[in-house]
């Protein structure tokens, strides 16, 4: 049982590790602003960031963390959510847009009204509920611990049955006095009693399980899975729900431009020129977005980054840029950033960009000379086995769930492409949790592949949760088995490898009983009457270690694993260039620049304070998380 109690100790202290880099996330000091009722700023302090209460306005300068969950009452900014929402793109954010704790102001100068205090924000919630989840998890036992609780008394029973037998045999002279005159009667008994007792020793037993979890986990690591002690080899076997995130486990995690459209114009711009154009006025860009333009053109065309940089550059924040590049005036950005410089938008032009929106991409406008030329479609593309993963699945009869934080356009578009049945769409950490719970509750043995901090409860919670290696600390931490390479069909050969393993120490006990079976009668000298050939307690000892060196060997024997031949056959298409249309995943906020430095000195705030009435309270806790996009981003920003 020590085993036992030993693995459930490092069970409990990897949690807590994990625990305390969720904790670290926190930022540690905010910058607290006093205002007089005009709205000037008096002071700046820096304070604790646990000092801080519900109406405090802090700042919070491009690079830093947000201290705590509030509401921007001054400044517009992109803000990097992909700790707790799991998306990779910067959502961007104006006054009136609340904020989370920990999560990175990537722009400009802000000013925020807390609405939350840290310990009740969406981080501390999240906290809260992976040490519930990890709390309900019952503790890791061997099959050997459960078995000896009742085999080694039995044993024992047995081998003092044996002497009272043979001692009442031999005393009430019902067997040949030949047979025990030289050692007496005592001893003989006593010889057989100790045979039963030795022979039968549970070391066998006691090796079946971890054995072959030991050879089963290195077998997993040499395929790339790591996979975290022998619970996850039994939950595994028995799995019938599967839970996916979408961003960085189903899709790459960045999006990529998937569909380029040009508009006819009378000027003299090739394709190439047109992108070339594009790039070099994303060039100082540090948005995602931006970088995506420019990793096509490198890949596509004749883009060389050394060429001058643009003139005359001006970006707005969640709107788009404007700037010179060789004599021609460019706008990129999305269609309020158009609207707003009266860039007239063709029927063909307007009709495309539905086209896009309705595939779930965003749509990033370049016009050239106050001409609409270009529309750019970008999408979170999918890993190319990942439909092949999910067929697989659902062949073998596991209810197949995707759950995301992206808005429901986007999420019932990537379910179509992957013929998913059942989708939860902007789905904040907490939601993820109770549906893991609500598939338990009906009776399900769930497994969840997620990547983010905002996976980590529902990770816990799960029966089996798997993550990435290009995921989170804190997600690898809380799952059970972790695919090393990111390739989605690592988790067929997981869960074939995880009953290849159950077989075998199921194989293991049989050897070991079936070794007991034959050897204990052996040792109580069923054989003696027939050829007066007794079995010595050394050899018996020796016996003993044989079959505990068997059960080794039959563990060993998984070294030779090899995924199925079906497993290995899986052919996972290349994407294709990006121009042409194909099954990928779109994000839902609006394309951003980063803008020029803020001025600071003398600064008057012309605050949109909030009343304390309308903050969400602490006891509000119906949604863990905030700042999901929605499903009218383009429209919004």
């Amino acid at each position: 049982t020590w085993v036992g109690k030993y693995l459930e100790c490092i069970a409990k202290g990897r949690t807590s590790a994990a625990l305390r880099q969720l904790m670290e996330m926190q930022a540690d000091k905010a910058s607290l602003i006093h205002l007089n009722p005009q709205g000037e700023i008096l002071k700046e302090e820096e304070i604790d960031s646990a000092l801080l209460c519900r109406g405090d306005i802090v700042k919070v300068i491009r690079g830093s963390k947000v201290p705590t969950d509030g509401v921007i009452v001054f400044g517009s900014t992109t803000i990097d959510e992909s700790m707790i929402t799991g998306e990779s793109v910067p959502v961007s954010k104006t006054v009136g847009d609340r904020v989370i704790g920990a999560t990175v102001n990537q722009e400009g100068l802000l000013y925020v009204q807390v609405t939350q205090s840290p310990e009740s924000g969406t981080l501390s919630k999240i906290v809260k509920l992976m040490q519930e989840a990890q709390s309900l998890k019952a503790p890791i036992q061997q099959y050997a611990d459960k078995i000896s609780t009742i085999f080694v008394p039995c044993i024992v029973v047995l081998s003092i049955l044996t002497w009272v037998l043979w001692y009442s045999l031999a005393a009430s002279s019902s067997i040949p006095m030949s047979w025990y005159d030289q050692e007496g009667e005592f001893v003989f008994s006593f010889l057989f009693a100790m045979a039963v007792l030795v022979i039968a020793c549970p070391c066998a037993l006691g090796l079946a399980t971890p054995t072959a979890v030991m050879v089963g986990t290195g077998v997993g690591a040499r395929l790339g899975i790591l996979i975290k002690g022998g619970r996850a080899f039994e939950t595994a076997k028995h799995i019938t729900a599967f839970v996916f995130d979408k961003t960085g486990t189903l899709t790459i995690g960045r999006p990529v431009i998937s569909r380029v459209f040009m508009a006819q114009s009378e000027d003299l711009l090739s394709e190439n020129d047109l992108v070339t154009l594009a790039a070099r006025a994303e060039a100082n860009s540090e948005h995602v977005l931006g970088k995506a333009i420019i990793e096509y053109a490198k890949a596509n065309f004749n883009y060389d980054a050394s060429t001058a940089t643009p003139l005359d550059f001006e970006a707005v924040s969640g709107r788009g840029l404007q700037c010179k590049v060789d004599g021609n005036q460019v706008l990129i950005g999305n269609r309020s950033w158009m609207d707003h410089h009266k860039i007239p938008i063709s029927a063909l032009v307007e009709m495309e960009i539905g086209n896009m929106q309705n595939e779930g991409g965003i749509c990033v406008i370049m016009a050239v000379n106050s001409q609409a030329r270009v529309v750019f479609n970008l999408r979170d593309t999918l890993k190319p086995e990942a439909a092949t993963v999910i067929h697989y699945l659902k062949e073998r009869n596991i209810e197949v769930w995707m759950c995301t934080g992206d808005n429901k356009r986007t999420a019932d578009f990537v379910a179509r492409q992957l013929q998913i049945d059942n989708v939860v769409s902007e789905a904040v950490p907490n939601d993820k949790y109770l549906l893991i719970t609500k598939l338990q509750a009906r009776g399900h043995k769930v497994a969840m592949l997620g990547d983010g901090i905002n996976d980590s409860p529902a990770l816990a919670a799960c029966d089996l949760g798997c993550s990435v290696a290009s995921g989170t600390d804190i997600a690898m931490e809380a799952a059970s088995l972790v695919l090393m390479k990111n390739d989605l069909r690592d988790i067929l050969v997981a869960l074939d490898l995880s009953q290849t393993t159950l077989r075998r120490i199921k194989l293991n006990f049989v050897w070991s009983f079936l070794y007991n079976i034959l050897g204990v009668p052996i040792a109580a000298g069923i054989l003696y009457p027939v050829s007066q050939v007794r079995l010595p307690p050394e050899v018996a000892s020796l016996a003993m270690a044989l079959s505990s060196v068997s059960v080794i060997m039959s563990s060993l024997l998984l070294k030779r694993y090899k995924p199925p031949k079906e497993l290995q056959s899986f052919a996972c298409s290349s994407p294709t260039r990006s121009t042409v249309s194909s099954p990928n995943q779109p994000f839902s906020s609006p394309f951003t620049q980063v803008p020029p430095p803020v001025k600071q000195e003398n600064i008057v705030i012309e605050l949109t304070l909030l009343p304390l009435a309308t903050m969400h309270s602490k006891n509000d806790t119906s949604r863990v998380g905030v700042g999901v996009p929605s499903d009218n981003s383009d429209d919004e920003h």
